[in-house]
């Protein structure tokens, strides 16, 4: 084995362990030797990527795509960049030019048709997503899209499309949510849940965790803390926080049907439920799953009418009225309401129901 070889395997194995900064020094020494190797060219860019670096990747992505001009994955990867650093045409050149490439790769489809309906142009949104389906694409991914861009409605979003959304943005998601969208819903669920409790030390359900913002804020007043996600690589970042007595990687609902009865003192779901649109079931294996007094501490985003939406976004949204309902039909009571800012710019409500003896 030759020395750029060696040099491409231990950075590699940096890459492969998501340790991107030490993957990006090796790729790095790789590349002051042999500046035309692809693969050490197109993982360095994904490791600054996932470091939040757009700038550097934007850069290495291009030397890349000078030395490969169809490299597809690659020019979907800087679409996002350009996108991240607020270059919208760009970006949509890189993608259509993916697509063009690569017709049966599904990230730029994606990655398009939301630049396309953040822009608010929700026809061509739809078109992309269609043209992803007809191509035979992951169905339940670009079904929901295509469903919430014209107008229809399931009752929750497919278990593909929150598996996939979120462990492409694992790595990113603290900083993205926390520096980016000031996202601080896990913080203030967690101050409301120690304000009830006070001293007592409880048992914790954490629906949804993701990479563990929620469990560190609570792990000092738990007894026992478990996490349920259905995201593989949100899990891994959650375990390496090590707050975590049990991490389960499961949908919600299905998790919840075999769980004990009466085990919790505390269930959270911090931004899980705008991935749900009826949350009639949930809040029925939850009243089974608490114990007498338990708390449901929750955020939704917010709509009008009665019941629930799906939202352009993709993300479903529950109004005040619903809520209430479903909390007495339940045996909950409403403890506590509060009307806020779920990320940036997303009005929602944060919510603690109490369990009635």
């Amino acid at each position: 084995m030759d020395e750029v070889d060696s040099l491409y395997r231990d950075a590699l194995e940096w890459y492969e362990r998501e340790q991107f900064a030490r993957a990006a020094v090796a790729f790095e020494r790789l590349l002051a030797r042999d500046p035309s190797h692809v693969e050490a060219r197109y993982k360095l860019a994904n490791a600054l990527k996932e470091q939040g670096d757009w700038d550097s990747a934007a850069r290495h992505y291009e030397s890349l795509l000078r030395l490969v001009p169809g490299h597809a994955e690659a020019l979907n990867n800087l679409g996002a960049a350009h996108q991240y650093l607020d270059r919208p045409q760009d970006a949509e050149r890189c993608y259509r030019q993916a697509i063009a490439l690569r017709p049966a790769l599904a990230q730029p489809y994606l990655n398009l048709g939301r630049l396309l309906q953040a822009a608010g142009r929700d026809g061509e949104a739809c078109a992309v997503f269609r043209a992803a389906l007809d191509r035979g694409l992951d169905a339940g991914v670009f079904g929901h899209l295509l469903r919430a861009s014209s107008g229809e409605a399931a009752a929750k979003a497919p278990e593909a499309y929150v598996r996939e959304t979120f462990d492409a943005f694992a790595a990113q998601f603290d900083r993205h949510l926390v520096d980016t969208l000031d996202y601080r819903v896990p913080q203030e669920l967690a101050r409301w849940a120690v304000r009830h409790f006070g001293s007592r030390n409880i048992d914790v359900l954490d629906l949804g965790c993701g990479t563990g913002l929620v469990g560190e804020s609570l792990k000092p007043w738990c007894n026992l803390l478990v996490g349920v996600d259905l995201s593989h690589r949100m899990l891994e970042a959650a375990r390496r926080r090590g707050c975590y007595d049990e991490l389960h990687a499961a949908e919600l609902e299905q998790w919840l049907g075999q769980a004990p009865a009466a085990r919790f003192d505390l269930a959270v779901a911090a931004d899980v439920f705008i991935y749900i649109g009826s949350l009639d079931k949930v809040f029925a294996l939850l009243q089974k799953t608490l114990r007498p007094e338990g708390v449901m501490a929750f955020s939704v985003e917010s709509c009008e009418g009665d019941e629930w939406r799906l939202l352009a976004s993709g993300r479903y949204a529950q109004s005040a009225s619903y809520v209430r309902r479903l909390s007495e039909r339940h045996g909950f009571q409403v403890e506590r309401c509060t009307s806020t800012s779920i990320r940036r710019g997303v009005p929602g409500e944060l919510y603690a129901l109490v369990k009635k003896r």
